[in-house]
């Protein structure tokens, strides 16, 4: 039915009070106190990896056939960036030239590393 002749403006006003928390569930929304049980969140964690982490994971990935059976004495200094990346990197003693870029190439292509924006120095003997 058309109306004839103007009533006036509607206006809503918002209620602050009415809206309660809302919890995101599988097949939309509702209100958090009619769920039953409970709710937990879940974090990003990050893996733990470091000197240690590297240096395992330096002996278990390195070319084997690279100075066997002579003990190689490593020591390079490198920095992690923000990223977990190590970069920078310094050999500074290596008993085995034909080792370095095996140790340059596991930095580069290790796992991010924990602890970032720092400088690491690694100093370990390897087949004795």
């Amino acid at each position: 039915m058309p109306l004839k002749e103007h009533l006036g403006d509607v206006v809503m006003k918002s209620n602050d009070m009415a809206l309660d928390e809302v919890v995101v569930v599988a097949f939309g929304i509702q209100k958090k106190e009619s769920i039953v049980g409970s709710t937990s969140t879940v974090k990003d964690t990050v893996p733990v990896f470091g000197e240690t982490e590297f240096r395992h994971y330096f002996e278990k990935n390195y070319d084997k056939s690279v100075c066997p059976d002579e003990p190689i004495s490593i020591k390079v200094e490198f920095y992690v960036n923000g990223q977990g990346q190590p970069g920078s990197i310094a050999i500074k003693e290596n008993s085995c030239q034909k080792l370095e870029t095996e140790i340059k190439r596991l930095l580069l292509g290790s796992p991010p590393w924990s602890e970032r924006k720092r400088k690491v120095t690694l100093n370990w003997t390897l087949n004795e």
